[in-house]
């Protein structure tokens, strides 16, 4: 299977994204050039464009440590390097949703839609950059995959981005014998059967799910990356690491120890 080889890394998608997120999102240039780095790893793994065949891969990260943005700049440096069509499965909570679609279109100089453009869109050049932003619904993931088709996707590379891809993509029903493979599972199946150059790319932060599938399983990826946190990223690893260290005396800006209340008239047990 052919893979990315030689990278435009330097081009208009990528060098806008670059300036926006740190003019509008206060990201460090040594922070952006790591989530670079990141997405090159990821989209080197994709097809080339044009060639057909199923990829799936796994990009992991620490819980709320810049993997939107990964997503981000591997769809921009993408478009630089020949694909023009993207679509990004997310959750199907309004807030969550939204926030997601606001954030793709203030940082891309594509044409987004979201799944209330599914149903009347009647865009006609071919040859514009799309990103399609849907919730997992099994109502509306039909009316992707009919857009998917009415754009005639189905001979062009599209990269698919699964975020949060162990809710609900999975088949909730594989432990049930006798049972219909779950609605969410089916309707993504089905999209993907629409496009003869995909490439499947599932996030999470809890990938256990995803990587204890089956060999067989139509979701287990061919690949993970993992991905890089900033440097002034904290996650848990920072406060477990300080609450069963033996500088619990030494000040942590981030931690503020709570002492042990006795209110008057508690009786103890024992």
């Amino acid at each position: 299977m052919i893979r990315q080889t030689s990278i435009n890394t330097n081009g208009n998608s990528i060098n806008n994204l670059r300036d926006y997120l740190q003019r509008e999102e206060g990201i460090l240039n040594t922070d952006f050039e790591n989530i670079l780095a990141d997405a090159i790893d990821i989209f080197q793994r994709c097809l080339s464009p044009q060639q057909q065949g199923l990829v799936k891969g796994l990009i992991y990260g620490y819980v709320q440590s810049g993997k939107t943005a990964v997503l981000i700049t591997t769809i921009a440096l993408a478009a630089d390097n020949g694909y023009r069509n993207f679509i990004v499965l997310t959750s199907d909570i309004v807030d969550l949703y939204e926030q997601t679609l606001t954030r793709i279109k203030k940082s891309l100089h594509f044409e987004v839609l979201g799944k209330k453009d599914f149903n009347r869109y009647s865009g006609v050049d071919v040859h514009s950059i799309r990103v399609l932003v849907s919730s997992k619904n099994s109502k509306i993931l039909p009316k992707l995959a009919d857009l998917v088709q009415d754009l005639e996707w189905k001979d062009e590379s599209t990269i698919i981005i699964d975020d949060e891809a162990d809710q609900a993509s999975l088949n909730t029903n594989i432990n049930r014998p006798n049972t219909n493979a779950s609605k969410i599972y089916t309707k993504i199946l089905n999209l993907r059967s629409r496009l003869r150059s995909c490439n499947y790319l599932q996030t999470t932060a809890t990938p256990q799910a995803l990587l204890l599938q089956d060999k067989n399983s139509e979701f287990r990826p061919d690949f993970v990356v993992s991905t890089t946190p900033s440097d002034a990223y904290i996650g848990g690893n920072h406060f477990f690491k300080y609450f069963f260290s033996d500088d619990l005396d030494v000040p942590d800006p981030h931690i503020r120890i709570i002492p042990t209340i006795n209110p008057i008239g508690l009786v103890h047990a024992g």
